[in-house]
């Protein structure tokens, strides 16, 4: 299967950008699938990595409830808004963490992986999704906490399931997908 998308040099917000907030679509927010930090700085990426390795029971959309563990990332040298050829740098130095980031492309009402990790046995593994304001042209990562969710409606099957991170087909057990990812 080939799959062709319209070239996007994809990072988030803009360094002119006052703040990088952007709400999550309507219908992804329904899912009940993402946490979406409400920041006014250029650190969406290291705000919505901290969400998902330290979820908060309470306003998980405020930037206060993971502002005591920014310090537990290893962010020196980084320029913020990160851009995507820069994943790779953040996870050579943060050793423990593999991050992978999908798009949603509004034109197509579709999914696409923009970075997958080639770091998939580390401790912590972050799905995030990177969002576009169409008006502003802004960018804003936010924390996908459930990719079942996420990507329910592209199967008939009604329970949880199990998705590949490299093609985003799901799949109904952990076994077929484990079977599944040598090829993929």
């Amino acid at each position: 299967m080939i799959s062709i998308t319209k070239y996007r040099p994809l990072q988030g917000s803009g360094p002119n950008s006052t703040g990088t907030y952007i709400p999550t679509p309507k219908f992804i927010d329904n899912k009940k699938c993402t946490i979406n930090v409400q920041n006014n700085d250029g650190l969406c990426f290291a705000w919505s990595v901290l969400a998902a390795i330290y979820p908060s029971k309470n306003n998980q959309h405020k930037v206060s409830s993971y502002s005591k563990y920014i310090d537990v990332l290893n962010l020196h040298g980084l320029q913020f808004p990160l851009q995507l050829k820069d994943i790779s740098k953040f996870e050579r130095q943060n050793p423990n963490i593999s991050v992978n980031v999908l798009y949603w492309d509004e034109e197509s009402r579709s999914f696409t992986v923009e970075y997958l990790s080639p770091e998939r046995a580390r401790e912590k593994q972050v799905n995030l999704m990177l969002i576009e304001d169409d008006v502003s042209h802004k960018r804003h990562y936010i924390c996908v906490t459930n990719m079942s969710r996420l990507v329910a409606g592209r199967t008939k099957h009604k329970a949880k399931t199990f998705v590949c991170l490299s093609c985003l087909h799901p799949f109904s057990s952990q076994r077929v997908l484990d079977a599944h990812v040598p090829y993929c």
